[in-house]
């Protein structure tokens, strides 16, 4: 007699799992319901396992630290070697979610083998699945494969506040793409592909980013990104990718969509007609974008770029015809740096032609600050070019009366003069003295601030433009130093996230105004 025994269901249920270890090993019995290894513990590979073998969506919390990955062996997608295979078994969903106050507590990296190679690429993705809050580091499939963080196969995908940092692969040495994928508040940096896509490859999927910084990255083609199926960038920053043929900062081959979007400093070592910021095989639609400052070549070369209207070519490459876009203007960017938000962007300097010249823009920039915002004092509002709005520092007009003595400060906007910088310094002091708590941080703090008045107002007074211009880079650095002060680990705990970027977001301002006058002199 033959007896057939059915296998059992997996459990429906939508479960948690804490992990409790980084380091890395197996699930002892995948799908009974518990993550735990040999050794009783929940590592993140046997909770990846555990979320495989049930068929509900589950949700792995992963506690602050650096989870490398050990294990060597590669082709198999049952996640008990190389990289983490995620597959659910009922096509559900699975959350991952860095516990820490960001990417940066949260590290997922892949571990290397004994000449230092690594072992895997770091996340196989084949079902739904949403991440936040860490950093996909040190993947390598192997030479001739795709995907060096991440490959995604099928599912939607969606990563929120996450780093995906430092891996290589053929093609996508950052992400390889051929599924649904959003990506806010990302930041895609130093990843390389022998072939395309140096930090991003849209291989055959749709590909939507918001708030998101691509930098840093080399391939081929399309040092930062290279699409081939179809994307919608808005408020994002490609900055510092470099091609060895072209498109150095993206390469689009079907079709696109920009809005609000700072493409700037790319390179493509081709040179010439080779898009060393923007290549375009097909059609791709702007509005609100700049694309300037190609390290080598042209801005823009190939295909139809349609400017809806407002957009920027510091050169004369991109073809952008409406009455409203600008052509052959410098855009003062910053460098790529921390201005507030969750992601690196490229600040507008005062007096950039960006400024209130855009128009139909999302209501906040990519650091998530509303637009739009009177930056040239005009007394209008309106949104600027690119990813980045430019908010003058201003001070909200105060009283404080002292016994028979009431003495008043009037708002002020930062030009680069004198008179409004100095202005500007003294709102700025007055904020840190009103705003934080007495400590350390705010005494370092307004150390800072008092230095920059000190070298701006003894600037402001000499008669030499020599000494002008080096009392000025003196107060610049201590404007650097203010700054350096708010991104302390002691600020950032004692000092409101609100708060910390308003004191950012003026100082910065001072720092480029500083900058614009000591130039100008």
């Amino acid at each position: 007699m033959t007896c057939f025994f059915a296998r059992p269901a997996p459990l429906q249920a939508a479960m948690t799992f804490m992990v409790d270890d980084t380091t890395d090993a197996v699930d002892a019995s995948p799908g009974d319901g518990t993550c735990a290894t040999a050794g009783g513990k929940c590592t993140l590979r046997a909770a990846i396992q555990e979320a495989n073998a049930l068929a509900g969506d589950d949700t792995i919390d992963l506690p602050p630290g650096t989870y490398t990955l050990t294990i060597p062996g590669k082709s198999e997608d049952a996640a008990t070697s190389g990289d983490l295979d995620v597959n659910d078994a009922g096509s559900a969903k699975l959350t991952i979610v860095g516990m820490g106050s960001g990417p940066n507590d949260t590290v997922i990296a892949m571990g290397n083998d004994l000449v230092g190679t690594p072992l895997d690429r770091v996340l196989d993705v084949q079902t739904d699945l949403d991440v936040s809050k860490v950093t996909i580091a040190n993947g390598n499939p192997g030479s001739g494969v795709v995907g060096g963080g991440i490959r995604i196969h099928t599912g939607t995908v969606t990563l929120t506040n996450v780093i995906v940092s430092g891996n290589t692969s053929s093609s996508g040495g950052g992400i390889y793409t051929d599924s649904t994928v959003t990506l806010t508040d990302v930041t895609v940096q130093g990843n390389t592909a022998a072939n395309a896509g140096g930090g991003l490859e849209n291989a055959s999927g749709t590909l939507t980013l918001n708030r998101v910084t691509v930098s840093g990255n080399m391939a081929t083609t399309g040092g930062g990104i290279n699409d081939d199926s179809g994307m919608t960038l808005t408020n994002v920053t490609v900055n510092g990718n470099t091609a060895t043929m072209r498109g150095g900062g993206i390469t689009n081959n079907v079709t696109a969509t920009l809005t609000n979007v700072t493409i700037s400093g790319n390179r493509s070592q081709a040179g010439g007609a080779s898009g060393s910021n923007y290549l375009s095989v097909s059609d791709a639609t702007f509005n609100n974008v700049i694309v300037a400052d190609s390290l080598s070549g042209d801005n823009c070369t190939g295909g139809t770029l349609t400017s809806e209207a407002n957009n920027l070519d510091s050169g004369a490459t991109c073809g952008f015809t409406n009455l409203t876009d600008l052509t052959g203007r410098d855009p003062l960017l910053g460098p790529l740096q921390d201005n507030g938000g969750l992601t690196f962007t490229q600040a507008l300097s005062p007096g950039s032609p960006a400024i209130d010249a855009g128009a139909g823009c999302p209501s906040t920039d990519q650091r998530g600050l509303a637009r739009p915002r009177d930056g040239n004092a005009d007394g209008v509002a309106v949104c600027d070019i690119g990813a980045f709005e430019f908010q003058p520092a201003t001070g909200t007009t105060t009283t404080t009366t002292t016994g028979t003595t009431t003495t008043t400060v009037q708002a002020c906007i930062v030009r680069p003069d004198f008179p409004s910088i100095s202005c500007g310094l003294v709102i700025l002091s007055g904020l840190v003295q009103t705003d934080l708590q007495p400590g350390k941080v705010r005494d370092g703090l307004q150390k800072a601030v008092g230095n920059g008045t000190h070298f701006s107002d003894r600037a402001a007074k000499t008669g030499s433009s020599r000494r002008k211009r080096g009392l000025l880079g003196k107060a610049i650095a201590s404007m650097g130093k203010f700054v350096a002060h708010l991104q302390t680990q002691k600020a950032k705990q004692e000092i409101s996230g609100g708060t910390r970027t308003d004191l950012q977001q003026k100082a910065q301002a001072l720092r480029d105004a500083m900058r614009a006058l000591r130039s100008s002199l």
